[in-house]
């Protein structure tokens, strides 16, 4: 994982408004997208991993500039509902755990920022 490479693509892409960070786990992503935008939200179904987040978004919150807002829900659930609402971010990072064997995406501009 490359965290520092989304950030960069994000603010290279100009996609530096609304973010979200799909299976944040510790929170790497969301931190590294916080300090090039506007807001963040990450969500996780684990709340023992939100708690290590929030933890490093304390040890960081100086280098970001970012509303950042932790999530705990089935990110199933969740997309599905913000879908129906009309949700709608600049930036979404999708990095499932290795149990989650299948994704769709659709309408999507996908960049694969691996090293």
């Amino acid at each position: 994982m490359n965290y520092a490479a989304a950030a960069e693509w994000a603010e290279r892409l100009g996609a530096t408004g609304r973010a979200l960070d799909v299976c944040t786990y510790q929170g790497g992503f969301a931190l590294h997208l916080a300090r090039v935008s506007k807001s963040f939200t990450g969500i996780d179904a684990s709340h023992a991993s939100l708690e290590v987040a929030e933890q490093n978004l304390e040890a960081n919150r100086a280098a970001l500039s970012a509303r950042l807002n932790w999530v705990e829900a089935d990110a199933f659930e969740i997309l599905r509902d913000w879908s129906a609402a009309g949700q709608q971010f600049d930036t979404i990072v999708l990095d499932p755990p290795a149990f989650a064997n299948r994704c769709v995406l659709s309408k999507a501009r996908c960049v694969d920022i691996r090293s």
